[in-house]
């Protein structure tokens, strides 16, 4: 009967996701040129041998001038859209939408199977319609940002982390080399890996997996110019604040800015390790509430970033779903 059960499972997936296609098919794509441009000119920048991390020296590090400031995984990918002969913006911007969508729905596989798995059918589907048609994953695509790539990378991380917890490390660091959003879960990895492999074993995979894919893409242009490199990557933490919309940070009320005005932001997320330490939260609830928490304090706030915490949220609801589930345990056992 196990055949059968497959065959359902993947006929809803496929139901489900034809209906997201007719909906994608309506979708008008902004004409601005919006953050993506920048991803397709950074790559371009790299083809004809510049660095495109060397525009921030000389900047006053809180003023923004569309510097690089994503680790170089996505700028090689651009590039390398560009060397199979979609050198021009429009092309390029052509193959990258056929991508993205093709990511969004292999991110909803991802999720639909490990959801069914690890919970029920109904609450797969669930998930699945709430990361295909939810406002906020529409917005990604009409702006074509790059969001897409590194959360297929976390979901993948978060799948295999019980049976494979090497391999889970390295698909988080190629998810932080596309765009280091999730950057500030890196604990969560440590703590709940020193359960079933120890401290010692569980830092060095930590290093070791997470760093790899980073050092891998990153080397070559900290060699070309170690100061442009981490000057660009730190400018995330030190710019002033910035925003798609009216609300604003607390912290910037009472005019805290760069790394002071995130203090309260960096608090919480102690808490959320402590709780991830003692066992109280399983690391999905720790993710989700870690990228809740930067969406919700970080004084730098845009359209993209809002479903980080969404795609957290349909993570979570295994571990919400064993927490209630009559005779189970709430706490992970990797």
């Amino acid at each position: 009967m196990v055949f059968p059960s497959i065959l359902r499972t993947l006929g809803f997936w496929v139901l489900i996701s034809g209906m997201a296609v007719y909906v994608y098919s309506n979708l008008e794509r902004s004409n601005e040129k919006e953050d993506i441009y920048y991803v397709y000119l950074e790559g371009s920048r790299i083809l004809k041998g510049e660095n495109p991390y060397e525009r921030v020296l000389g900047s006053d590090m809180l003023h923004n001038d569309k510097f690089s400031t994503y680790f170089p995984g996505i700028y090689l990918i651009s590039a390398s859209i560009q060397v199979a002969g979609y050198d021009d913006f429009e092309g390029w911007h052509e193959v990258w939408t056929i991508l993205n969508i093709g990511i969004l729905f292999l991110i909803g596989l991802l999720i639909f199977l490990d959801l069914e798995k690890r919970s029920s059918l109904l609450l797969a589907i669930f998930g699945l319609i709430i990361l295909y048609f939810h406002s906020y994953s529409i917005i990604i695509l009409r702006i074509n940002h790059i969001d897409f790539i590194a959360i297929l990378f976390l979901v993948l991380s978060l799948k295999v982390i019980e049976r494979k917890p090497l391999l889970s490390l390295v698909f988080f660091g190629l998810s932080l080399s596309m765009k280091h959003m999730a950057i500030f879960a890196a604990p969560l990895y440590l703590f709940t890996l020193r359960d079933s492999i120890g401290w010692r074993r569980s830092f060095t995979y930590c290093v070791a997996g997470i760093g790899l894919p980073i050092v891998v893409f990153s080397l070559p242009f900290i060699i070309w110019n170690a100061q442009g490199f981490f000057k660009s990557i730190l400018f995330s933490a030190t710019r002033l604040s910035g925003s798609h919309f009216k609300t604003l940070a607390a912290s910037t009320l009472v005019g805290a800015e760069g790394l002071i005005g995130k203090l309260p932001m960096l608090l919480l997320f102690f808490i959320i390790y402590y709780l991830n330490y003692t066992r109280k939260i399983g690391i999905r609830t720790g993710v989700f509430l870690i990228l809740a928490v930067f969406i919700g304090f970080n004084s730098v706030l845009f359209v993209q970033y809002l479903i980080w915490p969404v795609v957290g949220m349909i993570l979570m609801l295994p571990e919400l779903y064993r927490a209630v589930a009559p005779g189970t345990s709430y706490l992970r056992k990797p």
